[in-house]
């Protein structure tokens, strides 16, 4: 077991705070980074304090990925903001993908649980870390990745507080030597030790992928049994459909495991919750027309044997390419449910402008949205929308609820966390950056399959992390004056090799295979370092030369770059800025 040192260091950045927020801190909409750097947004939960909580991951204080916390007031602004990483291991990544709140038995908030991975060169490791209020880490434990001669990569995806303190932690694995991927299910007490670990087969050839869970309740004929409810992406024989797996809490034991197509094309489940009456799952996720566009798919499933109830495909018509559900809680009055999503509108030169949206659907197989608003002010550059949660109000604040999702601030070139805080009627009235109220078609179809189920157990090792004091940029609806401060971003004031100007890529999209330039102007000599990551944080490509003084140019080779979004790194000796490109 290999131990690291834990330190705490404040780190000042240059950073600047816009203050705007509408009456009482009831609503807002507002997005925050660093201009310079990478943040990507990957949950959200509202604090028994009337505060927000937003987990990140960042390039912008380092070479490597950190996992990030930002704290947010009652009206949107950021109050703490820490990053987490190994300081002994240079070149190790941390990303975090899910978070929970630590409840003490007197119902007091005392802390986080993160989930996701670290990764080093191929290795990929699931990882759990536990923080106090301030991000400090107290504990920490990653899954061994090699078993029975098997090398794993693996990822957390979601955590379940359970109501004696103890977490469910639900992941990915994938057996790097048959390509199998697998759910991963382990239970951890508060204090770190684990009760049950175990990753979750099926057929040869059937792949499970894990999205979210939630915590829910199985009717038996000896009384409910609480379980955690999974679901995701099942894949085999080149098809992808939803999943949802039952396991149960206490013992680790998976009960049923069923497959459900949603008469698309293909379909996955993104997000699930259950009903507190009759103990129906509603699944929201994806379908996949024959015309390549995805709609909302939403599926009712039985607490007791998943069978289908019903499901329903809403499309907003041709004039949109993308509109997905990615994550659902109960409502506010706890018999409906609210989805928030994406949706992309198709324009004349491809893929145009995508929103967050947020809609609140009854459990019903006729169900029409009560209320469906997308928001505008992330315009044109929503990245992906990943939570939603119960805001009740606080200190004379209505209730409503708060969803996380991605955007850009309005000088910079790489993604940034942005946060949306709106009344029990999707509303935050902001005149700058209206709603538009959306208009859904509702089609009803789908069928469902059992899956044949097995396990093996896995063990997990403990090892330390730093915490780091930071400061980002908020931008509030609505956004600055162009030209105003924040525009111009000094890395360092002292800098002899400053890198000056927004770095220039080109051609942006650019075909696999052909040579991406990359144009950047330097105030004096220096060795620049270009860095390529995909959207997971994985490094796959670099290069690094010694330039003259001016503008220069270097060539990016995207021969082994599949299709998709890449984030490229352009850093000098005091410098770094970073750019988006698009492999076709």
């Amino acid at each position: 077991m290999k131990k690291f040192n834990l330190f705490y260091q404040a780190i000042n950045v240059f950073a600047l705070l816009f203050l705007l927020n509408s009456a009482f801190g009831q609503v807002f909409e507002t997005t925050i980074g660093d201009l310079a750097d990478v943040e990507t947004t990957f949950d959200g939960k509202v604090l028994p304090n009337g505060n927000y909580i937003m987990l990140s991951n960042t390039l912008s204080f380092g070479p490597d990925w950190q996992i990030m916390l930002t704290e947010l007031d009652p009206g949107g602004v950021p109050v703490n903001v820490v990053s987490l990483t190994d300081s002994n291991a240079a070149g190790t990544s941390y990303f975090g993908t899910a978070f929970e709140l630590d409840i003490d038995s007197a119902g007091n908030h005392i802390g986080y649980f993160i989930t996701g991975h670290r990764f080093s060169g191929n290795t990929e490791e699931m990882i759990v870390v536990r923080t106090d209020l301030g991000g400090s880490m107290t504990w920490a434990s990653n899954l061994d990745v090699v078993a029975n001669g098997t090398v794993y990569k693996e990822s957390g995806v979601s955590i379940e507080r359970q109501s004696n303190g103890d977490i469910v932690v639900i992941g990915r694995s994938k057996d790097l030597n048959s390509g199998l991927k697998q759910i991963i299910g382990t239970r951890l007490t508060a204090g770190g030790t684990v009760v049950w670990a175990r990753r979750y087969g099926s057929s040869p050839g059937a792949n499970f992928m894990p999205n979210e869970s939630c915590n829910g309740l199985r009717n038996t004929m000896f009384g409910q049994v609480q379980v955690v409810a999974i679901t995701g992406k099942y894949e085999e024989t080149g098809n992808a459909n939803t999943f949802v797996s039952l396991v149960n809490a206490a013992t680790g034991f998976e009960i049923m495991k069923k497959v459900y197509l949603s008469n698309g094309v293909s379909d996955q489940g993104r997000a699930i919750v259950q009903h507190p009456n009759n103990l129906r799952y509603m699944v929201v996720g994806e379908s996949l027309d024959g015309m390549g566009n995805s709609d909302l798919w939403v599926a009712n499933i039985r607490n007791n044997n998943l069978n289908l109830l019903f499901s329903n495909i809403y499309d907003l018509g041709i004039n949109y390419a993308e509109f997905v559900g990615r994550d659902v809680c109960l409502s506010l009055g706890g018999n409906t449910a609210v989805i928030a999503g994406m949706l992309r509108e198709n324009t004349a030169a491809g893929l145009g402008i995508a929103r967050t949206f947020a809609l609140e659907l009854p459990f019903s197989s006729t169900a029409v949205p009560a209320w469906f608003y997308s928001y505008t002010y992330s315009d044109p550059n929503v990245m992906a929308t990943e939570s939603i949660n119960q805001a009740p109000g606080v200190a004379g604040s209505a209730s409503g609820y708060f969803i996380t999702t991605e955007a850009f601030l309005s000088t910079a070139f790489a993604t940034d966390q942005h946060a949306i805080r709106v009344d029990g009627g999707g509303l935050h009235g902001l005149v700058n950056c209206p709603e538009i109220n959306e208009n859904p078609i509702r089609n009803a179809g789908g069928q469902f399959f059992a899956k044949t189920r097995n396990f093996t157990p896995a063990q997990w090792h403990s090892f330390d992390l730093a915490t780091k004091a930071r400061d980002l940029i908020d931008e509030p609806c609505p956004p600055p004056l162009t030209g105003g401060p924040g525009n111009n971003l000094i890395i360092n004031e002292n800098s002899g090799h400053i890198l000056t100007g927004q770095p220039v890529l080109f051609p942006n999209p650019v075909q696999t295979g052909e040579k991406a330039t990359l144009t950047v102007e330097l105030e004096n000599e220096s060795e620049v370092s270009v860095t390529v990551f995909d959207t997971t944080g994985r490094l796959v490509y670099t290069t690094t030369e010694y330039l003259a003084k001016g503008q220069q140019q270097i060539a990016i080779l995207t021969n082994n770059l599949i299709p998709g979004t890449y984030f490229v790194q352009t850093t000098t000796e005091q410098g770094r800025k970073s750019l988006k490109l698009n492999v076709q």
